[in-house]
């Protein structure tokens, strides 16, 4: 029984499956993209049709647009300083916040209602309209009757009215510009111009009495303050006269008083002697540190930093004399002595310099002392001289402060009695609305791109998780991975509109038709490279029982076997096809007559293989062919039979090559007990049908049986796509198949064109 080699396997498998790439390449997303591309299309066509749905239901709507605008100088004239703009609530904004203040104030509630009143949109069908959700609500839009007032309206009919109102409103401030834009939606054009016209009108109005009151009331504030600040002018006034007059004061100059210049002299001085008492204070509290290096800096003639220097150099030589000698040699002794000495020294020159120091410090001291005290008896000489030019200097300050801001304040207030009702406001109306002609809703143009890009949008999310609850398997290197065999086949895509012809052959009492491919074809020339494959991975001799099974039906196993045996049987090789399947065999079909006995007849004793084998010519060659027969009750059982066993040792000696087409191994237990009689077994997986559990399941159970598993053959792969591309594979293809060599060209005999078997 021959065994598969390994290595050879391996080899043709990495020839076949080409170079493995990592993540997901451009290629690779274009083919999920173009597997799944009826998602793509249903969702486009979905967005575009609801868009093209909204475009032609859609109320249209209007928008009636007014631009105010508001000049920062448009209320100049009644300037008040900024008592009136802190009188308003305006002061410490900038331009930006004062124009967002206003924006505001535009869309606020009392201006809505305001518009609401004077156009009667409570009595307007359009705007009193109720929608969706107004019907499910305890509080309804209902039209006020003829002649009732809006101010008996219910409030929650007003604020519905107020929310309905803010929704079609939209205020803003144009960027970079002084102009702020009204803009009113409405299904009624007139209304919506209404509206926006009226909201502006009403805000003029507002802004109009806002500035003018307020500038009344500083008006008012500004006329009592300056009755008090005349009565207080009045009084300072005769307290400056009746205090001059007591304290006997005939000028008003206080500079030629000789005690000032002398107090001026004075602190001149005593300033010079506090620095030369600071800077001695300093030096002083220097020396009482003692460091010579310091003490070196103030006093540059001492000898402190020779003898410091000295020491320094008697403390080194201490200190390696007594590392080499101890401290009981005589040198280490006298290099004592000697340091002691010059600390000694130190210590004596540190001291003469703190005292003189010190005598220093006191005597600048002393000067200091004695100039405070001349300087503070001056001060009460002077004190006593300039008490009243003080006093006289607050009572004529007090007079001329009360006498300025009174003169002033007096200005402005009659500046605002002329002008406050000239001009109290600073907005002008830049283009008042007119009645728009065209609808802004529906836009049709934008509704269908938004459509077609949502669609798009729910397309790829729709293919990526699709493509992520896809378990099925994608590819020779998926299929590698997951099984850990070598995929020694792939089996391009078979189109549906492939030509076929069917060839009819005589057999005993049933009419067979069964169609083969052209040798020529794509799927042949495959089904060539999986017969090499075979017989090429077995040392020696080639594999005599070949099974071929598949995890799941539908995958092209029952197609793949007639067109395997029919290779092998053009290659002169004496070859009979089984059918295993006993439980849905449709290897071949029959018509005008019943199914013969076949396999499961041979195997229940009523007839013999000899007699139930059918010849099929090939055009090199001829196909035997054994059908599945009538369908068991008992098929597992009969193909793990001794008779099984015993009727694959005769076929061994009477043909070159057995292909047995088995049933799905995921599904029955059929062709695990036959795979014990097949020199190798071989798995065809379906590229995006065959899933990854029904692989893994079908190789575990065929390897824990039989072990003679040889590889994975790949049907429907589109190897022409993935590797050269499909019009580069199909002219390659076309080069040396239907070329001007004629080699291929020796078939003239009939073609038998292949029926899809599962």
């Amino acid at each position: 029984m021959a065994e598969t080699s390994p290595v050879l396997s391996s080899e043709l498998s990495s020839w076949q499956s080409g170079p493995r790439e990592e993540g997901l390449d451009l290629h690779s997303l274009l083919e999920v993209f173009r597997k799944r591309r009826l998602i793509l299309v249903w969702t486009v066509a979905i967005g575009i049709a609801l868009a093209a749905a909204i475009c032609v239901f859609m109320t249209p709507r209007y928008d009636a647009v007014d631009t105010l605008n508001i000049n920062p100088q448009g209320g100049a004239s009644i300037d008040l300083g900024e008592l009136s703009d802190l009188m308003s609530g305006a002061g410490g904004l900038d331009w930006d916040s004062i124009v967002q203040t206003q924006v505001l104030i535009i869309s606020s509630d009392p201006l809505a209602w305001d518009v609401i009143k004077k156009l009667r949109l409570d009595q307007d069908a359009t705007f009193m309209h109720p929608g969706l959700l107004d019907r499910f609500s305890h509080c309804r839009l209902v039209v006020t009757p003829s002649g009732q007032s809006p101010d008996n309206i219910p409030n929650c009919q007003r604020y519905k009215m107020l929310q309905r109102f803010s929704k079609a409103l939209d205020v803003e401030a144009l960027p970079k510009t002084q102009a702020v834009q009204i803009r009113f939606r409405s299904p009624n054009p007139a209304l919506a111009a209404s509206v926006v016209n009226t909201l502006a009108e009403s805000y003029l109005q507002y802004n109009f009495l806002t500035r003018y009151n307020a500038t009344m009331k500083a008006s008012g504030f500004l006329q009592d303050r300056l009755n008090e600040m005349r009565r207080n002018m009045e009084t300072a006034e005769s307290n400056l006269a009746a205090y001059q007059k007591q304290a006997n004061i005939i000028g008003t100059d206080e500079t030629d008083n000789l005690a000032i210049s002398q107090l001026t002299d004075m602190g001149k001085q005593l300033t010079d002697a506090e620095a030369d008492r600071i800077l001695k204070e300093a030096n002083y509290r220097l020396a009482l540190t003692g460091n010579p290096e310091l003490i070196g800096t103030i006093v540059p003639d001492s000898v402190l930093p020779t003898l410091r220097s000295q020491e320094a150099q008697l403390d080194a030589l201490l200190a390696q004399a007594q590392s080499e000698y101890g401290s009981k040699y005589p040198k280490v002794i006298q290099l004592q002595s000697q340091l002691g000495e010059v600390r000694k020294s130190l210590q004596a020159e540190t001291a003469d310099i703190q005292a003189r120091f010190k005598s220093e410090f006191d005597a600048a001291q002393h000067t200091e002392d004695n100039l405070k005290q001349s300087v503070d008896s001056l001060k009460q000489e002077e004190f006593v001289e300039s008490a009243k030019f003080d006093r006289y200097d607050l009572l004529k300050n007090e007079v001329t402060s009360t006498q300025d801001l009174y003169d002033d304040l007096l200005k402005k207030l009659d500046e605002a009695g002329v002008t406050a009702g000239l001009k109290s406001t600073n907005v002008d109306v830049i283009a008042p609305a007119v009645e728009p002609v065209k609808a802004t809703l529906p836009n049709d143009p934008i509704f269908l791109l938004v459509g077609l890009a949502g669609g798009l949008l729910f397309g790829v999310i729709g293919i990526f998780i699709a493509d992520n609850l896809d378990h099925s398997i994608r590819g020779s290197e998926e299929a590698q991975e997951l099984s850990s065999l070598p995929v020694i086949g792939l089996l391009p895509h078979l189109p549906a509109s492939a030509p076929r012809t069917a060839a009819q052959l005589s057999q005993t009492a049933a009419r067979l038709y069964v169609e083969v491919l052209p040798p020529g074809s794509e799927f042949s020339e495959a089904i060539r490279s999986l017969r090499t494959t075979l017989l090429l991975a077995a040392p020696g001799t080639a594999p005599k029982v070949i099974m071929l099974t598949s995890p799941l039906p539908g995958e092209g196993k029952s197609l793949i076997s007639l067109n395997l045996a029919a290779t092998l049987a053009r290659a002169g090789r004496r070859v009979i096809l089984i059918d295993a399947d006993l439980r849905r065999g449709k290897l071949l079909r029959q018509r005008e007559g019943d199914l013969t006995p076949g396999l499961s007849g041979c195997l229940t004793g009523a007839t013999t293989w000899r007699d139930q084998v059918q010849s099929i010519p090939i055009e090199t060659g001829e196909l035997s062919v054994l059908q599945s027969g009538l369908r068991p009750p008992n098929p597992a059982e009969l193909l793990g039979s001794s008779q099984m066993a015993a009727m694959i040792e005769e076929l061994r000696a009477k043909f070159d090559h057995i292909v047995i087409d088995t049933a799905p191994a995921a599904i029955v237990t059929d062709p695990i007990v036959l795979s014990r009689l097949a020199d190798v077994v071989l798995i065809i997986a379906r590229v995006n049908r065959t899933t990854r559990f029904a692989l893994k399941e079908t190789i575990r159970s065929l390897s824990r049986i039989s072990g003679r598993v040889a590889g994975i053959v790949l049907n429907d792969d589109d190897v022409a796509k993935r590797y050269y591309g499909y019009g580069s594979y199909k002219r390659y293809y076309s080069y040396y198949v239907d070329g001007d060599s004629g080699e291929n060209h020796s078939h003239s005999g009939p073609r038998h064109a292949l029926k899809r078997m599962d």
